[in-house]
């Protein structure tokens, strides 16, 4: 079985989904999960090694934008602030310019890096021309990746390597992509850290549709009805196989945010978000 290079553990995603459930009084909503006006304090805040206002930047491509409804409510429950820089089908070198300009502007706390495996970005193409494939595409990956770390740790950012959960069709592309986000990491921390952000998803690399549902998922209105079968799944991937969306009646399962709940968008920003705290916790008990 695949482990996160975490000392912690993964399992953390089960106290951020009872930090979620202290919103009980909120709703599910369409692709926002919405709280309370008046939630937990600052001072009883879960997490005090977090102190408030700190900023997690997620770069990424469709599964971002798709999740990134969510990365809001999640960091708030966590006390931290969290912003997207994504777009469908893009990839880490576009991701590089608008690193180095965060980096120098807004002074994010942590930036977490989540690109799935794209070819389409004129950045893609080769020496002739062409996007890269196969074996081509995770060499420039990772050296866009290194790019990444370079620039975000020369000043000071510490950063997080988020492998994606892996699509129907990726197979042995998503294991080697995995195996590069690994390895980048391994070589460079305690700065950079890796987690398999698809854990919840698509675990140890492993396709599935439907997942078993969520403790808080059972009480909510909006999704009870979706985990009322005896198996008590619910979808956690679009009929394309690749995005989160699951509501048969969308039009465009790639769409920049899913008109229903999506059960797959929310697994996806929780990981994203509690892997920016876990940094942030291990660094700061270096300085303590």
């Amino acid at each position: 079985m695949r482990r996160s290079l975490w000392r912690f553990g993964h399992p953390v995603l089960g106290v951020v989904l009872l930090v979620l459930l202290a919103f009980g009084t909120g709703t599910l909503t369409g692709n926002v999960l919405a709280a309370p006006e008046h939630g937990p304090s600052d001072t009883h805040a879960p997490g005090a090694l977090v102190q408030p206002g700190r900023r997690v930047l997620v770069f990424g491509d469709s599964l971002v934008t798709q999740s990134e409804p969510y990365l809001t409510v999640v960091a708030r429950a966590l006390d931290m602030r969290a912003r997207a820089r994504a777009s469908g089908g893009i990839a880490p070198c576009d991701a590089l310019e608008p690193l180095a300009h965060e980096v120098r502007t807004s002074r994010p706390s942590i930036v977490v890096l989540a690109f799935s495996g794209n070819s389409l970005s004129d950045c893609m193409r080769g020496g002739d021309g062409q996007l890269l494939q196969g074996a081509a595409v995770v060499a420039k990956y990772r050296s866009d990746t290194e790019a990444a770390i370079r620039i975000a740790t020369h000043a000071g950012i510490p950063m997080v390597l988020a492998s994606p959960p892996t699509s129907q069709q990726s197979g042995a592309a998503w294991e080697a992509l995995d195996a590069a986000y690994r390895d980048l990491a391994a070589a460079n921390q305690p700065q950079v850290q890796y987690t398999d952000a698809g854990v919840q998803i698509a675990p140890d690399g492993h396709f599935v549709a439907e997942q078993r549902c969520l403790p808080f998922e059972l009480s909510f209105a909006a999704t009870r009805a979706m985990c009322a079968g005896d198996a008590g799944s619910i979808r956690v991937r679009s009929p394309d196989g690749v995005h989160f969306c699951s509501d048969p009646s969308s039009a465009k399962s790639a769409a920049t945010s899913c008109s229903t709940y999506s059960s797959g968008a929310l697994r996806y920003a929780i990981a994203l978000v509690t892997a920016a705290r876990l940094q942030l916790d291990y660094l700061s008990s270096f300085t303590r």
